[in-house]
């Protein structure tokens, strides 16, 4: 074994876990009256877990691509450079940006590669989310994209 490196459970285990794709999330929050954010469980939704929005690749390729900037959109291909924290009128706005999105997803899905079902089941994660968000009394819910 000269000349290879031999590594322990607990360094493959962590190269492994490096090396596995993160995941683009969706979260929601109740800021408090003492100003303290809150976790708020999402609703979960036809198809699988709530809170996934993508791969971290798809900040880029998906929702920072050409076609979303082209159509003037602001919050979600800001995905490319930042997360996304959202309330009041920057939470409607995410809705507005989602919604069109949703409507426009084969031109999407043709501009990026991505496949329809795909975009949908994020955009519908991101839509559930939104609305809880919205739900919160005191204009208090934000949305976490990250």
């Amino acid at each position: 074994m000269r000349g290879q490196s031999v590594l322990l459970p607990h360094e493959l285990a962590a190269r492994q876990y490096h090396e596995q794709p993160m995941s683009l999330l969706v979260s929601v929050y109740r800021k408090k009256a003492s100003g303290d954010m809150e976790d708020v469980e999402l609703q979960p939704g036809p198809g699988g877990e709530p809170s996934l929005f993508g791969g971290e690749q798809c900040r880029t390729t998906l929702w920072g691509a050409p076609f979303t900037r082209a159509l003037g959109l602001a919050l979600l291909p800001s995905l490319a450079e930042r997360d996304i924290y959202a309330t009041g009128e920057d939470l409607r706005l995410l809705r507005r940006e989602a919604e069109l999105l949703l409507r426009r997803r084969a031109e999407l899905a043709r501009a990026t590669g991505y496949d329809e079902d795909y975009i949908e089941f994020r955009l519908q994660n991101l839509l559930r989310a939104i609305a809880q968000a919205e739900a919160i009394e005191g204009e208090a819910g934000w949305v976490y994209v990250w």
